[in-house]
């Protein structure tokens, strides 16, 4: 296909605006942003064609079409400019997972951190110099079968610390002032394979509580100064069935983090109790199986919103994206879904565009692999999906941070499959 890696998506260049031939469009499903009009199955300015308007694009189902002239390069942010440019590769020997950008050594610039598999695994760290990241890397002491890794910066204090869960304990390791050894701080004994790793103010303390997620329990853990653990509630989340994804989130409007489950039995949600119990589940049926669930305000009403990926089984290409708008007191409106035949996971809800509301990034496998996304709209619709070619075989997303310097967090692709970690920069 002749155009799927030509040097506008490589650029990153996609700016929602009234400029002419941008968006694909079909009447009832798609609907053209303020200002176009849907002709010939793009959408439009009114009077105008979609010939001579740049350089070519792809689009999901390989209809061809003109897209506008760059508008990324400058390195500014501009509100509702999605602008990623070519991702820098990283190749660690043996197969990568949980690809994070975090502030390893306390100097204020993140830097690319994640873990390989294996009784030899561990850490690999690309800290961040003059030039950007180092493609060579640096390894960490060993950390046998570690089954998640999370960073998040618990003491107040400028480097992250990092959480790693693995068959018989959790342990939270921290670098040494200016970057100095890893080392582990505390470790709570457990046995067992963990789904997820979240982090949210579950219980209110002045860190944010560890909740690991299996297909029968959801553990709540706190963290006391000295960042030991302490396990403060289990809840049984077998209600929503075979567990696939899991997220946190302010639902009810009170202080405490509530629980979101997509399982197979469809999407469920949480009450959270100071004590660290979920309770009061309430399901909320959907017509395919969810395997992917986050949370953020997608529509800018200041209500968080949940946002999941679906599939139907007998039919893998079939799958959509999906939103329930929160009302601020627990409940939902009905959901709304938008079909994105090939759509995987790889689920991420950050602002990437620089309009105050949550936007939705994923991943499109098969053939036209690509990273796949849909900006927030107030009037609880999708805007149409953009694409931007996916390198790797397989992908784990983390859309959390900067490491360029400017306010739109970069992405970070974790390839377990190929061998590779893919950080794409935001505003190149």
């Amino acid at each position: 296909m002749r155009a799927f890696l030509v040097a506008c998506l490589l650029a990153g260049c996609y700016q929602p605006s009234t400029e002419s031939c941008y968006y694909q469009c079909a009447a009832g499903a798609n609907p053209c942003p303020s200002g176009l009009e849907c002709a010939g199955g793009m959408c439009v300015t009114p009077g105008d064609t979609c010939s001579g308007m740049g350089i070519d694009a792809v689009v999901p189902d390989g209809v061809e079409f003109d897209a506008p002239p760059p508008a990324c390069g400058n390195g500014i942010p501009a509100r509702g400019e999605i602008c990623y440019g070519t991702p820098e590769t990283f190749s660690p020997t043996t197969a990568p997972f949980d690809g994070v950008l975090a502030d390893r050594d306390g100097d204020g610039d993140l830097d690319l951190i994640y873990m390989v598999e294996g009784t030899s695994g561990g850490f690999r760290q690309h800290v961040q110099g003059p030039s950007g990241l180092p493609t060579q890397g640096f390894a960490a002491p060993i950390v046998p079968n570690v089954q998640a890794m999370r960073a998040m910066n618990l003491d107040a204090m400028g480097s992250s610390e990092f959480i790693t869960i693995d068959d018989a304990e959790i342990s939270t390791l921290t670098w040494g002032a200016a970057g100095g050894a890893l080392g582990e701080v505390s470790n709570y004994p457990r046995s067992g394979t963990v789904l997820q790793a979240l982090f949210g103010n579950v219980t209110v303390n002045p860190r944010p509580n560890l909740v690991l997620i299996n297909n029968a329990v959801a553990e709540v853990f706190a963290f006391d100064p000295s960042l030991r653990l302490t396990l403060q509630a289990t809840t049984p989340v077998l209600a929503a069935g075979n567990i696939n994804d899991a997220a946190l989130g302010r639902l009810d409007g009170d202080i405490h983090a509530d629980l979101v489950i997509a399982g197979n039995n469809g999407i469920g949600t949480m009450r959270a109790e100071p004590t660290g119990q979920f309770t009061d589940f309430q399901p909320i049926a959907v017509t395919n199986t969810p395997i992917a669930v986050e949370v953020g305000d997608v529509d800018g009403d200041m209500n968080l919103d949940i946002v999941f990926i679906s599939v139907n089984f007998t039919q893998p290409a079939a799958g959509e994206l999906g939103i329930l708008h929160g009302m601020g007191n627990g409940t939902f409106a009905p959901v709304v879904t938008h079909p994105v035949p090939g759509i995987v996971s790889g689920l991420e809800v950050r602002d990437i565009d620089n309009d105050n509301r949550a936007d939705i990034i994923a991943v499109r496998g098969g053939s036209q692999r690509a990273l796949v996304f849909s900006l927030g709209r107030s009037n609880r619709q999708f805007e149409a999906p953009v694409f931007i070619p996916l390198m790797g075989m397989s992908a784990v997303l983390s859309v959390r941070g900067s490491y360029n310097g400017d306010i739109v967090p970069d992405i970070v692709v974790t390839d377990p499959v190929g061998g590779r970690v893919y950080v794409y920069p935001s505003n190149p």
